[in-house]
């Protein structure tokens, strides 16, 4: 039911009236014009421009139009069903007989309730295949996605169809949905345990250094298999096939059989490594696919070098060296002056700390350093001799000198492009605590980019507190101040951990330590190890002479497994680059030769991957109960067989809460947007127009 309302008093309409009144009388009170005329010529000339006149002056009164609308909303059911495989791979008879039921049920509960279907394993989705083919099963994100998908207040209850086991996400039991909603779980699955051995777990680095050792520890497990004995190898892949290099035996001594076994192997070849470790089957075991897994290894061929070249011991530099010794592709040499540096050639970068200093010639070991390209970071202090800075790099200009010094507190630059920051390290380095900067006046070279400008007190300068310089592919950086481990403290302070600091160390010197590429054609992923449910994608760069992306030529994508198999693509174009998702592939090692040609010359880009089999469904096909049983106690549901549908639908048919519930809604519209009424004073004047027109007063 609709009504009016103004923004004014209604006796204003009074007023609408009078104005149409007046504005008729105004042209047609006394008018000779219409003498000749019938008078009904006359009166219906002014009736129309009384109407006309009198819709406009409402319209300026702003009136709205309130019409109340009503919807009935069934409550919510949701049903949520686990396609995963541990379902069907003990035993798959149920599957037909229970699907029909359940189709049966959820069309009887439509009358009731609105139901949304979902099924999960990898992930969640609306659409119902009862594969029961999901390699995980993770039913805390399932109820993540009920949670952002589903109004909750309207949900009465969910139905949860599954045998307990998650090997994927954390424990359900603890999701917040449990205190919104009643849970009812439908139970699937054997809970009689069988004899069994298993590799329950792996643990491993996924990227090692050539030379090192490296540890792979394995969780073992056995049911109902006392007084057996076991082997348990190890072998390794190579171009030959597999080499074992590991292998012992282990009784089992109860029935509840657990172990923990730790390998250390040589990482002696650079590259992707596969290993396989192998538990022997036991007689009457049934399950066997748990008994190997496969684990890939990267080689990298060795870590990266830094040099701390210090002046004097300062808490800068255990700062610097704890949050670039996070990061396990890089070591760490602190030197003091004059120690001698030795072989420069072994350092990746070098990172000055109050190098040059006044009243010491570290000159010789400076240019020993830029004569080897070794890529410079330094940081000025009090003890810094600013004329000899000056000297030994044209960065940037300092006229000032270090026995006055200036708090300053760093301000990001926005329009800085080298590198990107995350989130929480952007809001956090304007919070991090001034640094001990030498007073004077900075000029910036123009090969220059500033990072960190200098906020002294409440003032915002153009002064640099933080600069970076590429020239002609030599990169370096300048901090400007002492004082980093404040910046370091304060963030544990604030965040408890060095995460912001540890990144922006980071980022300094992946950028300065970074090789510009000059390749012209370079192809990517976005891993170098892959499970082997996920999708593949390739990426690929083109560049002409001038190192403009370009994306003309076919770019063809050959791939081989160890075991000769090979697959042919071709990567499809974009805007200005190339992108390609191959799907999944079966788990194995691979090498891939991505080829191209432009301007009759040929481009190669070659690299290698690896895919891991995913099996953690058949790991163990024990059904967890308990875990169901607990969810619905927690919840304030109720648990019920697969068997026992027909009870479950009877509960929620019979619970008198779950009711429909009206909607009232206030739907609000302003008169001035609704189209017809211009319509209709647009006909009045045009008919009043025409009419007079018609009888001779124009």
């Amino acid at each position: 039911m609709g009504e009016f309302s103004f923004q004014y008093p209604a006796s204003f309409i009074v007023f609408c009236l009078l104005c149409g009144l007046g504005l008729s009388l105004l042209l047609y009170y006394k008018s000779k014009t219409w003498n000749d005329r019938p008078r009904w010529h006359l009166f219906l000339l002014g009736f129309l421009r009384f109407l006309s006149g009198s819709l406009i002056a409402f319209l300026l009164l702003n009136p709205l139009f309130k019409n109340f609308k009503k919807e009935i909303r069934k409550p919510v059911l949701v049903y949520l069903e686990d396609n995963s495989r541990s379902l069907i791979a003990k035993d798959s008879s149920w599957k037909e007989n229970y699907i029909d039921q359940r189709t049966s049920i959820l069309k009887d509960l439509e009358e009731k309730y609105d139901i949304k279907k979902f099924e999960f394993g990898n992930q969640c989705s609306s659409d119902f295949t009862n594969t029961y083919n999901q390699n995980k099963s993770n039913p805390y994100a399932a109820f993540d996605h009920v949670s952002d998908v589903v109004d909750i207040q309207n949900v009465k209850a969910v139905l949860l169809h599954s045998d307990g086991i998650y090997n994927s996400g954390r424990n359900p039991l603890y999701h917040p949905l449990l205190k919104l909603s009643p849970i009812h779980t439908i139970l699937q699955g054997d809970t009689i345990p069988e004899k069994d051995l298993a590799i329950q777990r792996v643990y491993h680095n996924e990227i090692i250094y050539s030379g090192d050792k490296f540890s792979v520890q394995l969780d073992i497990q056995a049911f109902h298999s006392n007084g057996e004995k076991f082997n348990f190898q190890v072998l390794q892949y190579d171009g030959n096939g597999t080499k074992k290099i590991y292998e012992s035996s282990e009784n089992i001594k109860s029935n509840s059989f657990f172990t923990t076994k730790e390998i250390l192997i040589d990482a002696n070849q650079v590259g992707l490594q596969r290993y396989k470790v192998i538990v022997s089957n036991l007689s009457g075991e049934r399950n066997t696919r748990n008994n190997q897994r496969d684990i890939f290894i990267e080689v990298l061929d060795s870590k990266k070098k830094v040099l701390i070249y210090a002046l004097s011991p300062h808490p800068d530099l255990s700062a610097m060296k704890d949050a670039l010794l996070s990061n396990k592709n890089y070591d760490v040499v602190i030197k003091y002056y004059p120690e001698a540096v030795g072989n420069v050639d072994q350092f990746t970068l070098a990172i000055l700390h109050q190098i040059p200093g006044l009243n010491s010639s570290s000159s010789s070991t400076i240019s020993l350093l830029q004569n080897q390209k070794i890529p410079l970071i330094y940081v000025l202090g009090n003890l810094s001799d600013l004329g000899a800075f000056n000297a030994i790099q044209n960065a940037v200009s300092i006229n000032g000198n270090t026995k006055n010094q200036n708090e300053s507190q760093a301000v990001v630059n926005t329009a800085f492009t080298l590198f990107t920051m995350s989130e929480p390290l952007q809001s956090a380095v304007p919070k991090f605590p001034p640094l001990s900067v030498p007073f004077g006046n900075f000029k910036m070279d123009p090969s220059s980019s500033t990072f960190l400008f200098q906020k002294v007190g409440k003032v915002e300068t153009n002064y640099p507190l933080w600069i970076f310089q590429n020239q002609n592919g030599n990169k370096s950086s300048m901090i400007m101040g002492e004082g980093l481990w404040k910046w370091r403290m304060n963030d544990y302070i604030n965040t408890n951990s060095f995460a912001n600091f540890n990144e922006l160390m980071s980022k300094m010197v992946l950028f300065v330590a970074s090789k510009d590429d000059k390749r012209k054609f370079k192809v990517t992923q976005s891993k170098k190890l892959f499970e082997e449910v996920e999708p593949i994608i390739f990426n690929a760069e083109l560049y002409n002479d001038s190192y403009e992306k370009v994306n003309e030529p076919e770019v063809k994508l050959d791939i081989l497994s160890k075991d000769k198999k090979s697959y042919t693509y071709s990567l499809g174009k974009k805007e200005n680059y190339y992108e390609l998702n191959i799907g999944s592939l079966p788990a194995g090692q691979y090498s891939y030769k991505a080829s191209t040609s432009w301007n009759n010359k040929s481009q190669i880009a070659e690299g290698i991957f690896g895919v891991e089999a995913i099996d953690v469904e058949t790991n163990s096909l024990l059904a967890d109960h308990n875990l169901l049983r607990n969810i619905s106690e927690q919840s304030t549901g109720k648990s019920f067989s697969a068997a026992h549908l027909e009870d479950l639908k009877n509960l929620l048919l019979e619970d008198q809460s779950s009711k429909s519930i009206i909607y009232q809604h206030l739907d609000i519209k302003p008169l001035l947007n609704e189209k017809w009424i211009f319509f209709i004073i647009a006909f009045l004047l045009a008919l009043e127009w025409f009419l007079r027109r018609f009888w001779g007063s124009y």
